[in-house]
């Protein structure tokens, strides 16, 4: 068996090759879901994650997202999907999995901060925690970790919404139950609606308005409810997340290719990040105007600061209703915002 090491070793060196790369008769092919797609500013980052892999791997590991769904599996069943080896990864957002895992839904509620340099200091203490539960519970790795870049988190409107006050008696929608509580406690009544309904809802005069982020689903939607106003920047945590067992049976110079690139690709977000805000927000506000939409001012500071305080008591009354756990994993997480926080 040495010699044949020895063989091999010696081989790869005349071939600028290594031992597993001679090994290995063919690519290693990962399947990884995702809800978003061309068109999405996500879809952007989760490219550079899955080509950069292939490509750092020279072939030898070709990792293909699929996009909006196509491999015929939910948002919602990614912790029973992925840990029995039926698929290898997929798009992590905690909002998405609460059903089985409600603790990890306390990662990054949304509201709980509504300036973007918050998140990028807040953002290696979410990335850790989240790590830590997917492995220890779930057994699945979680790769990469970045937000949304477009930041602009707003209402859309049949009429013009810039302010609380005015939100208040109206028909509005959320898309997550955090948003709902958060505007419920500010006098909002709120209900829950998947994006998918929200344009038939406004057309047919069934809603006044939504919570939406900007993206390209804002086009259309000037359509059916012309106003806009951003509420605040979103800054959900997304990530690349995938199966223990994959990531283990990768051959050990692949496993440290893998390591590596995820490393400084996440160095190289968090340079990126605060300057994503104008690169895509800029854009797709200048197209809704185009196309006859009306960007509104934001919504005031004052509101922006009640908002973030009324997520922040909801997040905490999550997390007392879920267990002493889940409570334990909240006042983490809140030490650390407090901590990232900007000075003014």
């Amino acid at each position: 068996m040495k010699r044949i090491a020895l063989l091999f070793g010696c081989l790869g060196l005349l071939l600028g090759t290594t031992p597993f790369a001679l090994a290995q008769s063919k690519p290693i092919e990962w399947r990884i879901h995702t809800p978003h797609g061309d068109g999405r500013s996500e879809w952007v980052i989760e490219k550079e994650w899955a080509d950069g892999l292939t490509k750092e791997s020279g072939g030898r590991l070709k990792v293909s997202l699929f996009p909006r769904g196509a491999l015929g599996f939910k948002d919602a069943d990614m912790l029973r999907v992925v840990p029995q080896g039926v698929i290898e990864g997929y798009l992590y957002y905690p909002g998405y999995i609460v059903r089985d895992d409600p603790i990890l839904a306390l990662t990054s509620p949304e509201m709980i901060l509504y300036q973007r340099e918050h998140f990028v200091n807040y953002w290696p203490a979410a990335h850790e925690a989240s790590k830590q539960r997917l492995s220890s519970k779930w057994k699945i790795r979680l790769s990469v970790t970045f937000t949304s870049p477009a930041c602009s988190v707003g209402i859309v409107g049949r009429q013009p919404f810039n302010t609380l006050e005015s939100m208040k008696g109206k028909k509005i929608r959320a898309w997550e139950v955090p948003q709902m509580e958060t505007l419920k406690k500010l006098g909002v009544p709120t209900q829950m609606m998947s994006q998918s309904e929200v344009y038939l809802a406004l057309k047919t005069g069934v809603l006044d308005g939504a919570l939406f982020g900007v993206s390209p689903f804002l086009n259309p939607m000037h359509e059916v409810a012309k106003y806009w106003s951003t509420l605040y920047q979103g800054s959900m945590l997304l990530g690349m997340a995938t199966s223990e067992a994959a990531f283990r049976a990768l051959p050990p110079d692949l496993q440290a290719m893998m390591q590596k690139f995820e490393a400084n690709l996440m160095k190289k977000w968090a340079t990126e990040v605060t300057g994503w805000c104008a690169q895509y927000d800029d854009a797709e506000f200048k197209q809704v105007k185009e196309k006859g939409g009306v960007v509104l001012s934001p919504f005031p500071k004052a509101d922006q600061d009640l908002l973030v305080k009324a997520a922040v008591e909801g997040w905490r009354e999550r997390a007392k209703e879920l267990g002493v756990e889940a409570v334990k994993y909240q006042k983490k997480l809140e030490t650390a915002l407090s901590e990232a926080k900007p000075k003014p």
